[in-house]
């Protein structure tokens, strides 16, 4: 079993990320790891950003780097949330 449960963003609408996430969440005990690259760096962020709303004292780690991909350096973004999340006020 990984220590993670990645998420992998890219050019699909940002609600599906979401969903994904917050289905994560849900599931187990283990953190999130959101992962980005390139032009999907802002809507990693922005999912990180809503999906700490939805956790008891998040605890963020960010971790921002590039890599060579077809003779060119991409940047890259890796988002670990840990936390439990929010119950629903009925």
């Amino acid at each position: 079993m990984s220590e993670y449960e990645n998420v992998y963003i890219g050019s699909k609408p940002i609600q599906h990320y979401l969903t994904a996430g917050i289905w994560a969440l849900g599931k187990s005990d283990i953190p999130i790891k959101l992962l980005g690259r390139g032009g999907n760096i802002k809507t990693t962020v922005d999912v990180a950003e809503i999906l700490k709303r939805q956790m008891v004292d998040p605890k963020v780690s960010i971790d921002i780097g590039s890599e060579d991909f077809n003779e060119r350096k991409v940047s890259t973004i890796s988002i670990v949330l840990d936390g439990k999340r929010k119950k629903k006020e009925e």
